[in-house]
């Protein structure tokens, strides 16, 4: 439903649009990471994992593409191209789609499922992750991850306890190679001063598997359903730490100081234009970023200035110019060993960011 007085909102965005059309709609993503939607309009625990495994990357500025479950086995060469697919609550998918899983992580494409993935396919589990089930739905409310290993946990060098709540999947993950995050039971809760006497449960809450040049990550858990709802930043840690783990050059595309509400798409783009209709996206990349800091996680409100932003890009060709969209200005850039480095001064709404081949 539209109202008038949404229309100087609507506006602005699509004069905005307009008055740069050609620069729209003609791109080809150069993430390197895929996350698989468990539907089109998912809903209920499926949809928070999602959700907040995207913001987790969204807020780290990593680039990723979204393939919905059902095109598994139809996109099976797109996701080669990939190194990370992170299946969050996926779990259960057609038999063509295992089969492209499988493959994919044996050409060297790294996977990372979260919580109840793939749980309705126990022989896959035990294939892909060396896991099996002893308790699917387990109540993990009181117990704690403790990340000791802190050359992998590394932004955990001050912190040796991170807590749990909602599900906690319990697995043998002996045919795993790895096994992270001893999971502990409840200890005495209270003030700090009584608190403890957690004991380990035997149990881990990430199990990995190598398949020739790939990585096969099994967590158990509802990590993003828990950033989603609660925030807390070390949840992201965890995983943006297992993310560094498998694939050490996940931020290589793109190094910032953005705020982390600031949110960052980078794409490779032809103009779109009826001439360059089936021709590569080779005319240079955008930037595209929109500002979310006014967003409170329930409601909108106006987003604050943010000054002084930078950026550090990874291209295959040195930009003839770069240019704003907002300002219609040049921007001064360097560029070095493929990496193109400027500074935006100010972004207030959103931004558009032209790097011309």
């Amino acid at each position: 439903m539209l109202f008038t007085r949404q229309f100087e909102v609507f506006r602005k965005v699509y004069a905005h649009h307009k008055e740069y059309e050609p620069y729209f709609g003609h791109y080809k993503s150069p993430a390197k990471v895929a996350v698989i939607a468990p539907g089109s309009w998912p809903s209920g625990e499926a949809a928070q994992e999602y959700r907040g495994i995207q913001l987790m990357l969204l807020e780290s500025h990593i680039q990723f593409d979204i393939i919905e479950k059902s095109q598994i086995a139809v996109q099976e060469k797109a996701l080669s191209k990939y190194k990370v697919v992170i299946l969050p609550e996926i779990s259960s998918v057609d038999q063509s789609a295992l089969a492209s899983l499988k493959k994919l992580v044996n050409e060297g494409v790294h996977i990372i499922a979260t919580n109840r993935s793939l749980s309705d396919h126990p022989e896959i589990l035990d294939d892909l992750f060396g896991a099996k089930i002893k308790e699917l739905n387990h109540d993990g409310a009181g117990f704690y991850l403790q990340p000791d290993n802190k050359k992998l946990f590394t932004r955990f060098d001050k912190q040796s306890l991170l807590f749990r709540k909602f599900n906690l999947g319990l697995y043998d993950f002996d045919g795993a190679v790895e096994m992270q995050l001893p999971i502990l039971t409840p200890g005495i809760p209270g003030p700090p001063e009584i608190i403890g006497g957690h004991e380990p449960t035997g149990f881990h809450a990430v199990g990995i598997k190598n398949q020739n040049s790939g990585k096969a990550v099994l967590m158990p858990i509802n990590l993003g359903k828990l950033y989603y709802l609660h925030g807390y930043e070390q949840h992201k840690n965890l995983f943006l730490d297992l993310i560094d783990h498998i694939f050490p050059e996940v931020n290589q595309l793109i190094r910032t100081n953005a705020h982390p509400r600031i949110e960052a798409i980078l794409q490779n783009y032809a103009l779109n234009t009826p001439e360059n209709y089936g021709n590569e996206a080779k005319d240079g990349m955008i930037l595209h970023l929109v500002n979310l800091t006014g967003f409170s996680g329930n409601t909108y409100f106006d987003p604050l200035p943010v000054f002084d932003t930078e950026f550090e890009i990874h291209t295959e060709f040195k930009p003839k110019r770069i240019w704003s969209m907002v300002s219609e200005k040049e921007i001064s850039f360097t560029f070095q060993n493929g990496r193109v480095t400027f500074k935006i001064d100010k972004v207030q709404e959103f931004e558009g960011l032209v790097m011309e081949r």
